[in-house]
């Protein structure tokens, strides 16, 4: 009862708008001060820390774990790790080590996990790469998906020849010294055959993309060429700056740490869920993740189990999002190999908007609820029918993904089709709630056979203090308005204390 009490305390708290305003200056005011930091955190952990978060440490978050799989729901081991632009931004050998003290512990994470079958483990991408260099990545891939459109906007075909692709990309480049646009035209065509994937003579957008990743060699190449011939005065600009040559050596040596982090989780049995950030850096994170997609899920083309150990997430707020995981399931499709997706609404609203204010760019999110409800809602049908497609004539399906949402109209709208669908279609979705948030939906799920689990954010309260705060800032929307979860903890108190009556 003290639990249910606490609990009911914290959502009532959290009916309060100002409440993040507030909190954030109080806690930072008693961390400075030193004298009351330990008396604010103490309050802190044994309230909205106790109910939003797993623990402080791995060993805290291990009975957590044990109580949500009593209830047959399985967790989503969050280590509250995540950096913005504001935050120390490191390079080279200094961000390979702060990544290889990040994998030691997300391979905690990992070990932990272990114990429950069919667990994820999350990871943010700014948590290994930094932060000005994930920016600067996600400038250049935009940079050439807008040269790459411009291009295809004065042809009337779906894809771009090889001569209009070698414009395309040197107008990305804007290399203008006429000996470095022939080395690199040049470059560029001898590479136009392995993009073009099946040989019709033209390149589609993802083909493009498939071959325009940092990962890629060849174009790293090409990219490496371009910037030497470009004037320097060209990269001061935050909103626009494209990758330096510094960035594709701090790139290689974080990549080399996810890889071993992917490759350990693929040992244990444990999947890998990259989670979205600000949109800011979502290029290169997804640059990122399909990367490690195709290297660490099975080749459906080698008779593998279609369980993919890679899953990305797709915040279905932004415009884009809807395109770009349509484009990914059609990359995975013709790349041959498993694809896991997890579908939320998105956790960024107010640092996306005030980016976009500040540099004068198109705010990148719907502009109503309305929007983003019916991008949401049709992510879901778009997946369901490829699971569909497949579970129903017996094979396995090569799509598997994940309903994050604490919206229960969503969760039903997926409920509904998934009932009309063969059993072999269960595996292929699950269902996912914060912890803290809409228990009463999670349990019901896992009650009724469906797959559901506990997202659970832990780690040092110093950390996850202003994780929280993030959260609640960008969430308050939602966490005034858990009035169910509110109901459901006064009706169990109140059952409670009669029975004692």
């Amino acid at each position: 009862t003290p639990d249910l009490i606490n609990s009911y305390l914290v959502f009532q708290l959290c009916r309060i708008p100002q409440l993040p305003a507030l909190a954030g200056p109080v806690i930072y005011a008693a961390e400075k001060a030193k004298v009351l930091e330990a008396p604010v955190y103490s309050v802190v952990k044994s309230t909205f820390f106790k109910h939003f978060c797993g623990g402080e440490d791995i060993r805290e978050v291990s009975p957590t774990m044990a109580r949500f799989a009593a209830k047959g729901v399985g967790s989503i081991l969050d280590l509250a790790m995540e950096a913005d632009l504001d935050d120390t931004s490191l390079s080279g050998e200094s961000a390979a080590q702060e990544a290889a003290r990040v994998r030691a512990l997300m391979e905690e994470s990992i070990d932990t996990a272990s114990s429950q079958p069919d667990s994820f483990i999350a990871v943010k991408v700014t948590a290994f790469v930094p932060p000005a260099t994930l920016v600067r990545w996600t400038n250049t891939l935009r940079a050439f998906e807008a040269s790459f459109n411009s291009a295809l906007d004065n042809t009337d075909s779906h894809g771009l020849s090889r001569a209009e692709f070698v414009r395309a990309f040197l107008e990305f480049a804007k290399v203008r010294d006429p000996v470095a646009v022939a080395k690199i035209a040049g470059r560029i065509e001898a590479l136009f055959p392995s993009a073009d994937s099946n040989g019709d003579g033209r390149v589609d957008w993802i083909e493009a993309s498939e071959l325009f990743s940092l990962s890629s060699p060849e174009v790293r190449e090409v990219l490496l060429q371009a910037i030497k011939s470009n004037p320097q005065d060209a990269q001061t600009d935050p909103a626009t700056a494209l990758a330096t040559a510094e960035d594709l050596i701090t790139i290689d040596l974080v990549m080399a740490e996810l890889d071993l982090l992917c490759g350990y989780a693929k040992k244990r049995g444990v999947k890998i869920m990259i989670d979205a950030e600000q949109s800011y850096f979502q290029a290169a994170i997804d640059d990122v993740a399909l990367t490690l997609l195709q290297r660490f899920n099975p080749s459906l083309a080698d008779g593998q189990s279609g369980a993919p150990t890679v899953y990305n997430t797709y915040q279905m707020y932004l415009r884009d999002s809807y395109q770009r995981l349509v484009a990914d399931v059609e990359r995975a499709k013709r790349l041959n190999h498993a694809f896991g997706a997890k579908i939320v609404r998105g956790a960024y609203m107010v640092a996306e908007r005030a980016r976009a204010a500040e540099l004068s760019y198109p705010d990148p999110i719907h502009p109503n609820l309305e929007a983003t409800h019916h991008a949401y809602n049709s992510a879901i049908d778009f997946l369901l029918s490829h699971v569909k497609e497949n579970t129903e004539h017996g094979s396995v399906s090569p799509v598997s993904f994940v309903i994050a949402s604490h919206n229960g109209k969503s969760v039903q709208h997926a409920v509904k089709q998934l009932e009309q669908m063969p059993e072999s279609a269960r595996k292929h979705v699950a269902f996912a709630q914060l912890m803290g948030m809409q228990d009463g939906t999670t349990f019901r799920l896992a009650e009724n056979g469906w797959k559901a689990y506990k997202y659970v954010p832990y780690g040092p309260i110093h950390v996850t203090i202003p994780y929280l705060l993030r959260r609640a800032t960008e969430n308050s929307g939602m966490l005034s308005g858990a009035s169910s979860d509110r109901d459901s903890l006064w009706e169990e108190i109140w059952g409670r204390l009669k029975g004692r009556a």
